[in-house]
């Protein structure tokens, strides 16, 4: 009896042990990929600070403001501080507060300091993230005095799928389009490659976008306008972010598209999502974006400023109908190509 009582005691020390190494692991993952991946480079040193600093002030609240000494010999920017750290206040107030707890006020201390768009994410939240884009219909289109209008939501896995299909399907039907409103409104962005295939398809040849990271990487646009050179507006609000904006400041740069609307958003930066041992996932700015001016993507300032009216009606819309007829005139007239 004595033995198997041992036994139990035995694996129950694992367990705990196992437990408290499972979040010592998951907080070195996140440093190591921070570290790695985070477009603004910021040192493990660094990152273990702002842990360590977060963690120590929560603490303190729970001490009702009494200042916890740390007395570690380690490196402070090495994993063992900060696993001294933890078992330093363990040992003091463990019957207060415990480790999940303190690595949680840790690892939210980090992301505290880096942008809005590098965070947590649990495996739940990324399941609802999945289930939400998986098969939603962000394309749609009507076609209205002879001008398609396509609206895009948001940029999801099947959005450039959709929005081929749909123009092909209003072309074979519709032989006298003069032009496309392409409506980027309240757009909050997506999916980069759907963007650039976005792009590619409106375009004739030439340079996108380009793409910094710990290294540069170019984008350019394949022969072939997929809409033979007809006229495009593309409606814009402050609404408008991300891969929107990167549509938006890519046609306008390329003189492809007349841009309507107010500023968008102004999210130049992109996003990766990366997996954790404990099957939680972790958004990590890891992108910048560049026209081929070199000029970040910071914000659309549109070619023809139009505010929305609080009046019922779509002003911009007006607004870009208006314009496209004039730019479709000048190319019949050979004044605009």
């Amino acid at each position: 009896m004595k033995f198997i009582i041992a036994i139990i005691l035995s694996l129950f020390a694992y367990s705990l042990s196992a437990q408290q190494t499972d979040y010592i692991e998951l907080f070195e993952d996140i440093i190591k990929k921070i570290e790695r991946e985070y477009i603004w480079h910021t040192s493990q040193k660094t990152l273990i600070e702002y842990a360590v600093e977060n963690m120590l002030d929560k603490l303190k609240s729970e001490l009702g403001n009494k200042e916890f000494t740390v007395s570690s010999v380690s490196d402070p920017g090495e994993i063992e501080y900060f696993e001294e750290v933890l078992a330093q206040i363990e040992g003091e107030y463990s019957n207060l507060i415990d480790q999940k707890t303190l690595v949680e006020y840790a690892i939210a201390g980090i992301f505290s300091k880096l942008d809005s768009y590098s965070y947590y994410i649990s495996s739940e939240e990324f399941k609802k993230m999945q289930l939400q884009a998986l098969g939603f219909n962000s394309v749609s289109t009507k076609v209205v005095d002879d001008i398609a209008y396509i609206k895009i939501s948001e940029f999801n896995e099947s959005t450039f799928n959709h929005f081929r299909r749909q123009w092909l399907n209003i072309k074979e039907n519709n032989s006298t389009v003069k032009g496309i409103i392409l409506d980027l409104r309240d757009n909050h962005g997506g999916l980069f490659s759907q963007a650039i295939l976005i792009c590619n398809s409106l375009l004739d040849g030439g340079k996108i976008v380009t793409v910094e990271s710990r290294g540069k990487k170019h984008y350019n646009a394949s022969k072939g306008d997929m809409f033979s050179g007809l006229p495009v507006i593309v409606l814009i609000n402050e609404k408008s972010a991300s891969a929107s904006e990167i549509v938006s400041a890519v046609l306008q740069s390329n003189k492809r598209a007349k841009i309507v609307g107010i500023r968008s958003y102004g999210k130049a930066s992109g996003q990766t999502i990366f997996p954790l041992k404990n099957g939680d996932m972790i958004s990590i700015t890891n992108k910048l974006y560049r026209l081929p001016s070199g000029k970040l993507i910071t914000g659309v300032v549109p070619d023809v400023v139009v505010i929305s009216q609080n009046d019922g009606q779509d002003h911009q819309l007006t607004k870009g109908i208006e314009i496209l007829n004039s730019m479709y005139s000048q190319v019949n007239l050979g004044l605009l190509k």
